[in-house]
């Protein structure tokens, strides 16, 4: 699972676990690197999913390409105040067939459909889930991502469903809420064993 929003945050199930690693530190799928040369994230890498394809990634490029010049529809949805430019608000403006708007959407969907091609070289799993607001872009993110991955992938096995997240805004919280379960259940595990 990615959750593509302000961020890029994820999670890996493996035998219907949570991985969590040696530390619980596993699944930092934001920060794969896709661009060894590139900006510097916030976490002191170079060139991170997060940093290139994150809903602020997609916001400065199209204020950037604007400033350069570029006619766009975002300007008129924001009244000109480029501070207010959003990815909601880029996709706002694909929807409506702005030409700027859908290469910025299909360069994100490019840089995150290399990064699923590492996860699906590490983990060969099953399925991929995309959650988070910049999904709500639907196909115009998802087809470049779908693309890529078609592309870039070493063998045809290891392309597998890339589908949107069906629990909504709420996906967080029900992780949390899961999470928490299933720690607690391991406790009472550990617990009931100990009697015995």
């Amino acid at each position: 699972y990615l959750t593509i929003s302000t961020g890029i945050g994820g999670g890996v199930i493996v035998d219907g676990k949570l991985l969590l690693g040696a530390h619980g530190l596993a699944a930092e799928l934001g920060h794969i690197s896709v661009q060894p040369d590139g900006p510097r994230c916030n976490c002191g890498n170079y060139g991170c999913l997060e940093k290139l394809a994150a809903g602020p990634a997609i916001a400065a490029r199209a204020v950037a390409q604007i400033v350069e010049g570029r006619p766009s529809k975002i300007s008129t949805l924001v009244n000109g105040r480029l501070e207010k430019v959003s990815a909601a608000v880029v996709g706002e403006a694909a929807a409506d067939e702005d030409e700027l708007a859908r290469e910025i959407l299909a360069h994100a969907g490019f840089l995150i459909g290399v990064g699923i091609v590492n996860l699906l070289h590490t983990f060969n799993p099953s399925i991929v889930i995309l959650g988070g607001g910049v999904t709500k872009t639907g196909d115009l993110l998802f087809e470049p991502i779908r693309k890529a991955v078609t592309e870039r992938a070493m063998r045809s096995e290891y392309v597998v469903p890339i589908v949107s997240a069906a629990l909504g805004g709420d996906v967080g919280l029900l992780g949390a809420l899961a999470l928490a379960l299933d720690a607690n259940q391991g406790h009472d595990e550990l617990a009931s064993s100990q009697d015995h």
